[in-house]
């Protein structure tokens, strides 16, 4: 059980943490029109 709950909320984590980042990219994306290096 607590194994479970404890994997639900690093699931809840992990998709939180990639609308974080796809939001800040979008926001980038929108303040620098010009292409995006390859890191």
């Amino acid at each position: 059980m607590l194994t479970e709950t404890r994997r639900d909320k690093k699931i809840i984590n992990i998709k939180l943490l990639f609308r974080k980042y796809f939001v800040f990219q979008r926001r980038l994306s929108h303040q620098n029109t010009g292409p995006v290096p390859d890191s």
